[in-house]
């Protein structure tokens, strides 16, 4: 349909805009840019040392940008003309996600330190450190509520938090690869996780919801029924491995 032209070394990442509108590209030509999805039209340059930017994402609204860049920062920019609104700092190291949270009030933001980190997005003020990998967290995401986030990094594990306080509430184990990248389901009930050990796997988020989920297999005329050994296995099987810490 469209290609577009315009960057001068390789482009890392591509997200659209909320209402299918625009697109924002993210380059090594230390550069994010933003097109209309229609034409291909240029619309506005983000620019101004920042380095390799490794990722792109619009907000909810639309209406900002987030980027993560090789230079430590993540920066918020007004996505209509491209002005720098905020600059975070505080990674020790390259950045490699940046992501909004689903009311556009908070970012969080995963980078080569080992670390996550939640940020007020009209503050740009740090709320909470999300320590305990031991390698580069290359991906991070909120959960759909905003109450969880999910990590996913080198150290061949991914991890769920209290997105409020930075309490670490899981660690989801089983590949024997890095972790690339970890995402919930719509329904913020399920995880799924890719690995360079080529495979993806799919994790219950909560083991409350685990319950739930097999309280909702029982009979609904209440009958003495419980969920067969087969069914129990079969969920184990489905969460893969979720370690409660």
């Amino acid at each position: 349909l469209t290609t577009l032209t315009g960057h001068t070394a390789p482009v890392n990442g591509a997200a659209f805009s909320p209402d299918g509108k625009r697109i924002v590209t993210a380059s090594e030509d230390a550069t994010a840019r933003v097109w209309d999805a229609d034409s291909g039209l240029l619309l506005a340059t983000l620019s101004g040392g920042i380095g390799v930017v490794y990722d792109a994402a619009f907000s909810p609204d639309g209406d900002r940008i987030v980027t993560a860049s090789n230079d430590g920062t993540t920066r918020v920019w007004d996505a209509d003309i491209g002005h720098p609104l905020a600059i975070l700092s505080g990674h020790a190291g390259r950045m490699s996600d940046a992501a909004f949270s689903p009311d556009g009030k908070r970012l969080v933001t995963a980078g080569e330190d080992a670390t996550a980190r939640v940020w007020n997005t009209e503050a740009g003020t740090l709320l909470a450190t999300l320590a305990g990998h031991t390698l580069w967290v290359y991906a991070a995401s909120f959960s759909p509520d905003g109450k969880r986030i999910v990590t996913a990094s080198a150290d061949k594990t991914a991890r769920v938090w209290d997105a409020e306080i930075g309490h670490l509430l899981t660690t989801l184990t089983g590949h024997t690869g890095r972790v690339n990248d970890a995402a919930f389901s719509p329904d913020g009930k399920l995880i799924v996780t890719a690995s360079a050990d080529k495979t993806a796997r799919l994790y219950i988020a909560d083991l409350h919801g685990l319950l739930d989920w097999a309280k909702q297999q029982l009979p609904a005329d209440g009958g003495s029924n419980r969920v067969s050994r087969s069914e129990h296995d079969g969920l184990a099987n489905h969460s893969q491995r979720a370690d409660t810490e």
